[in-house]
């Protein structure tokens, strides 16, 4: 399971480089600056925010086909609190502190499958 655990945080953090920086949008919201990065084909890849040069807040990763990979958030360039990851007929839940998974949570069709 510890092994499952690390290949998925390789794969949320590694997200962005199965996609072709087609087009990245930058907009201004009050202290943090929205990010939106774009497949090729016009579906969006990633979404979220930095502040002061640093991910920050609410961050969501699709594949080219517009389904959700990952949804978490981060503090000051760190993931924190729960993270979930979408492959095939599995959703992981992960917890993070201070960018490190403290815990895992697999489901199934709805069904729980492990805990770690």
């Amino acid at each position: 399971m510890k092994k499952f655990l690390i290949s998925l945080v390789v794969l949320g953090l590694g997200l962005h480089s199965g996609y072709a920086q087609n087009r990245t949008e930058y907009k201004k919201e009050r202290n943090l600056i929205r990010v939106v990065k774009y497949y090729d084909n016009g579906q969006i890849a990633e979404k979220g925010y930095f502040k002061n040069s640093k991910l920050h807040g609410d961050w969501v990763s699709y594949s080219e086909t517009g389904s959700k990979l990952a949804q978490g958030q981060f503090l000051n360039g760190k993931k924190t609190g729960k993270w979930f990851f979408w492959h095939m007929s599995k959703m992981t839940e992960v917890t993070f502190k201070d960018n490190k998974a403290t815990g895992a949570v697999v489901w199934e069709k709805g069904a729980l499958v492990a805990v770690n």
